[in-house]
């Protein structure tokens, strides 16, 4: 039977918490939590409603008029689509729910609710360090802000407030407001859960399309990358090079033993076997190369793992490290008893949260 491996960082990652006593520090600033609100009993309660006006009556919460509508809690992560985005945003900065504003569109804000905006066109470190003073509820921000910033968007996640995105013209999407994928993918690691269109006749709500889901294609070696289709090997030379700067199949001869992990989109698989010989063209949603190193080390070393940019932050990192993990003990003890890697100074909390800890330098113990 297989065992737990232990799970340590390898030799870069402890020279770097050695050498770095902040590591937060350096990272994306923590957004403060919002302060208290009179009156306000529960997280999931509604502190903002935007919603069409067909009544011209009164803005209120339990107003019929606001049937098609956003609601916004302190737990709520919601993006509109559409032209008028901007002027919603605008709308939410200025107005207290008293004044109609384009498309019929009106606002109801809780009594004590701070809203806060973050525009693309401004440092985003220095937006929200100016969070400090405000402490908003709400944060209203241009989703363009976090194309490619995987560390706003994980502390923007972590936010204890509601979040609000204007996805706007800058941020492309498909045929139906469908999103694009790298924006798909920001959607998703920015937590939302709901998407609504901003248009001519009001505010109706939008598909949100799930995260990619993939499956693992595993143990190939370097004579097998040639049995995968041409399209998905090209898909992954070119992402490995983007990330290390060497030839994929150069680095996995130069690692003796070394296995290759694929992780492909599920979608693309229904009605194969999942081996590299089915000749299917499947999306590359990330890899993993690993390394089993027998008696006396008993190592699984994790040599490289990559996703690619447009579905970073979905969770695939932690699919292929754990799917690492099962490998590992499936192995009997006396074969693997640990999993080790080196890690990037800027991957380290990644792998913090995979329950990794650092190899103190004493204990390293060099590889053959």
């Amino acid at each position: 039977m297989g065992s737990s491996p232990q799970l340590d960082l390898g030799r870069e990652a402890s020279k770097a918490d050695k050498h770095q006593e902040k590591p937060e520090a350096r990272g994306f600033p923590r957004i403060p939590a919002p302060g208290p609100v009179e009156g306000l009993k529960s997280r999931k309660r509604a502190v903002l409603r935007i919603f069409t006006d067909t009544s011209r009556g009164e803005c209120s919460p339990s107003s019929s008029s606001s049937s098609m509508g956003v609601e916004v809690s302190l737990s709520s992560r919601v993006s509109l689509s559409g032209a008028s985005v901007a002027d919603v945003g605008q709308m939410l900065l200025e107005s207290l729910g008293d004044d109609s504003i384009a498309n019929n569109l009106k606002v109801w804000i809780h009594q004590g609710i701070q809203v806060s905006m973050l525009s693309a066109g401004s440092c985003l470190q220095e937006q929200v360090e100016s969070f400090s003073n405000l402490q908003p509820h709400v944060i209203v921000a241009e989703l363009a802000c976090f194309m490619g910033q995987a560390q706003a968007c994980a502390a923007l996640r972590s936010f204890k407030g509601g979040l609000i995105f204007l996805e706007g013209d800058s941020c492309e999407t498909n045929a139906g407001d469908d999103p694009s994928e790298e924006m798909l993918g920001v959607l998703h690691a920015l937590g939302v859960s709901a998407r609504f269109h901003v248009g001519a006749e009001g505010l109706w709500p939008i598909s949100m399309p799930p995260a990619a889901c993939g499956e693992m294609m595993g143990n190939l070696r370097p004579k097998d990358l040639g049995q995968l289709p041409l399209e998905l090997l090209q898909s992954i030379d070119l992402l490995y090079k983007e990330q290390f700067h060497a030839p994929l199949q150069e680095d996995l001869e130069s690692w003796a033993g070394a296995l290759l992990g694929i992780l492909v989109s599920k979608q693309h698989l229904k009605g194969t076997s999942g081996s590299a010989t089915d000749g299917k063209v499947s999306e590359l949603l990330g890899f993993i190369v690993y390394k089993f190193w027998g008696p006396p080390l008993r190592v699984m070393s994790i040599l490289r793992v990559a996703v690619p940019s447009q579905h970073r932050m979905c969770g695939l990192g932690r699919q292929l490290v754990r799917w690492a993990f099962e490998k590992a003990r499936q192995k009997p003890r006396g074969e693997c008893a640990r999993v080790t890697l080196c890690a990037m100074p800027d991957a380290i909390n990644f792998y913090k949260r995979l329950q990794f800890t650092a190899i103190p330098v004493n204990d390293l113990e060099p590889l053959p």
